[in-house]
């Protein structure tokens, strides 16, 4: 993870994909292609998360860009005890896809208790009580 100028956050996801995290405007935006834009909305409600919108250019969908916008996400938000809402389709089936993403749809105190014992998502002590 390495921060730019403008102070995003940015996830290396291959050579010429980078996914960057812009908490100001609410958003995870990347440019695999020049003019091209992929993009992942969300909003913050107390310990909720809600991923409002996720949208990859049609000449660029079926190559796992919203899937890739939508798992960093999680990784990021895994940081934190916050409640993921899918309020977009892709999410929702996205989840049902990656159970192992699915314990952040638990209420915020739950997982300050899950992370405890398990580690967070998606770390490197996930799954192993400590």
């Amino acid at each position: 993870m390495a921060a730019t100028r403008q102070g995003a956050q940015q996830w290396r996801r291959s050579v010429n994909f980078v996914i960057q995290h812009h908490p100001d405007a609410r958003c995870f935006l990347a440019q695999p292609q020049p003019g091209l834009q992929c993009r992942l909305d969300y909003e913050r409600h107390g310990e909720q998360l809600i991923i409002t919108h996720t949208g990859v250019p049609a000449q660029l969908r079926g190559q796992g860009l919203a899937s890739q916008l939508v798992e960093t996400a999680a990784r990021w938000l895994a940081e934190f005890p916050l409640q993921l809402v899918p309020g977009c389709s892709y999410v929702r089936h996205w989840l049902l896809r990656h159970p192992r993403w699915q314990r952040l749809l638990t209420p915020a105190s739950a997982q300050r208790v899950l992370n405890e014992w398990f580690g967070p998502p998606g770390s490197a002590q996930d799954g192993r009580s400590r």
